[in-house]
Parts: C-alpha cells; sequence; structure tokens
C-alpha cells in the first residue's frame, strides 16, 4: 500500500473505454465529490488516499467536518484500472483523533465498471452525503455504548483470538498492530481502554493497513462482530439508525 496525494492519483494512466468496460477516473471521482460537497456546504477536514498494484487499485477516504468534536463524517470510495475490483463506495463515520472508521452504513454500490456505472457514483455519492447526521448519531450511539461494557485482560484476550482465528478477520501484520495497540496506544482517546469500546478502536487501528479489495467488507464485518459482542455480553439490543 502507498499513500499518495490526488496529483498522483490523477497522473496514473486511464485505461480506454470499450463496448464493455467504462473506467471511471480518479479525477471524476474527486470532482464529483469536490462538487457535491461544495453544493452542501460540507468541509474536507482530511482525505486520505492510497494505492495498491501500481497504482491500478485506488482506496479514497474523505473525511468531513461535522461540528462534532469526536467524529467526522466519512465517504469511501474503491476503484481499480485493471478490471479486478467493481467500484464500491461506502459512507460512515471517523473517529477525528486517529481517523479510524467507527461506523458504516449499510448501504453501498458494487458496480462494474459498465453500463450506467458514472451515473451510478453520482447517485449514490448525492445519497450519501444526506446520511451526515444519521451515521455521527450511530457513531456516538455505538462509542458510549461499547464503553460501559468492561473488559479484562483475559476477555479482551480471548476476543482478539476470535477476530483471527475464529472470524478471520485481521491479517497477521494486523494482529501484530493489535498487539502492540494493546500494549502501547498510538493515540490517547477519549474513551475506557479496558472496555469493549478500548477494543474496537484498536481493532479499527489495526485494519487501516486492510487491500483495498476488501477495506468495506472488513470493515462492515468488524462493527457486525462487535455489535453482536454487544448485545450477547448486555442482552440489550443496540438499535441503530
Amino acid at each position: 500500500m502507498i499513500y499518495a496525494t490526488r496529483q498522483e492519483l490523477n497522473s496514473i494512466p486511464v485505461p480506454e473505454e470499450t463496448s464493455w468496460y467504462k473506467p471511471v477516473s480518479t479525477k471524476l471521482i474527486f470532482d464529483t465529490i469536490d462538487d457535491l460537497s461544495r453544493e452542501q456546504g460540507f468541509t474536507l477536514q482530511k482525505e486520505l488516499l492510497d494505492t495498491k498494484a501500481k497504482g491500478q487499485l485506488q482506496r479514497m477516504r474523505f473525511n468531513f467536518y461535522t461540528g462534532n468534536p469526536r467524529f467526522s463524517f466519512e465517504v469511501a470510495v474503491l476503484n481499480s484500472y485493471n478490471k479486478q475490483l467493481s467500484l464500491r463506495c461506502g459512507s460512515g463515520a471517523s473517529a477525528v483523533i486517529c481517523w479510524n472508521l467507527m461506523v458504516m452504513a449499510p448501504s453501498k454500490i458494487h458496480e462494474r465498471h459498465q453500463g450506467d456505472v458514472r451515473e451510478d457514483l453520482y447517485d449514490f455519492l448525492k445519497e450519501s452525503f444526506s446520511e451526515k447526521s444519521k451515521q455521527v448519531t450511530n457513531a456516538n450511539t455505538i462509542y458510549n455504548a461499547f464503553d460501559m461494557v468492561p473488559l479484562s485482560r483475559r476477555e479482551i484476550a480471548e476476543l482478539a483470538g476470535r477476530l483471527i482465528f475464529e472470524e478471520k478477520l485481521l491479517l497477521p501484520m494486523q494482529a501484530k498492530t493489535l498487539r502492540e495497540e494493546l500494549d502501547e496506544p498510538s493515540f490517547r482517546y477519549d474513551c475506557n481502554l479496558e472496555s469493549l469500546n478500548g477494543l474496537y478502536q484498536h481493532v479499527t487501528h489495526a485494519i487501516k493497513t486492510e487491500t483495498p479489495t476488501t477495506y468495506l467488507q472488513t470493515q462492515q464485518a468488524i462493527q457486525e462482530f462487535f455489535v453482536e459482542t454487544y448485545e450477547e455480553v448486555t442482552q440489550n439490543k443496540l438499535i441503530l439508525i
């Protein structure tokens, strides 16, 4: 994974369009994000761009100011020029202190680079921007609920083990990162580190190195794992809107 700038992503040659393949350029993605955010008065707080496969796979994460000191609103777009990854998009909320993606909406598009893929991208992103308040509310709900579930070191180890060996959601290097974060966190989280929330923060930090091809699926699966764990431990249903 190589971190990049907009200029670097836009300099990658765009494949030729054919009767069965419609590439979506990074420039179109950037322009669409900029136009929609400007229309709705959103302020870009931070963007995280990276590539893989010599620039043929691209991940673009756009974080927007929400007025909430804890969370930003995030739109993530995954794209490819080598026909190995369909266009994928997701929206959610990220923790400002570390830019971990905290919560992600289940609505996302998986479009082959065919037909109306460019129009579908615009429609999805426009709808995503309307979800800002809902996603920040969900992030607050998860943060506060998870913070109220204390965990012993043994319970943390058991849950981490399940994520690695049972659910297979963490790769070896991510597991190593998680272990290091548990020993010495990279950020001063505003939460109870010996809780379900603390473990969630460390795990979402560890998966920031996830490859673009599986990033959204892994994020969603980890979110579901922690919500299910919360409900199992507390016997309470966590309501997200």
